[in-house]
């Protein structure tokens, strides 16, 4: 009986590191450290059949680590109240007016994450429905 539990003492942080590990593999990829946005991306491939926008903006970064947005030939920063809410209401205007309620989205690699979506949130408070993020092709 001795040596039976003599052999379990020896295999049991064997059995405890197999436990922790499997245990590890099961919980990876279920937990996140912040909030934001789910998007569900269809499964084929990004094409060139996409319906083209009528409505265009161009996001930058600024020197100073803020964000420019290009639209309707005037520049906006999206820093202050003042120049979200003036963006947002020239976006307001165009999108009440254009009905596939469709914006082209031209980000620089430079723009951070969370930038995307706050120009995103603005754009769906304005009425757009669809943003087309696109890619420069070489």
């Amino acid at each position: 009986m001795t040596a039976f539990f003599q052999r379990l003492s020896a295999v049991a942080p064997w059995a405890t590191l197999a436990l922790l590990l499997a245990m590890f593999a099961f919980v990876h990829g279920r937990l996140t450290l912040g909030s934001g946005v789910d998007v569900a991306l269809p499964d084929a491939e990004a094409s060139d059949a996409v319906a083209p926008a009528a409505l265009v903006a161009l996001a930058l970064p600024a020197g100073d680590g803020g964000l420019l947005v290009f639209f309707d030939d005037a520049r906006y920063s999206l820093d202050d109240d003042s120049g979200v809410q003036a963006f947002a209401s020239r976006l307001s205007e165009r999108a009440a007016a254009d009905e596939s309620g469709r914006l082209a989205l031209l980000a620089d690699k430079r723009v951070s994450a969370g930038d995307l979506m706050k120009l995103m949130g603005v754009a769906r408070r304005c009425g757009i429905r669809n943003v087309q993020i696109l890619e420069k092709r070489d």
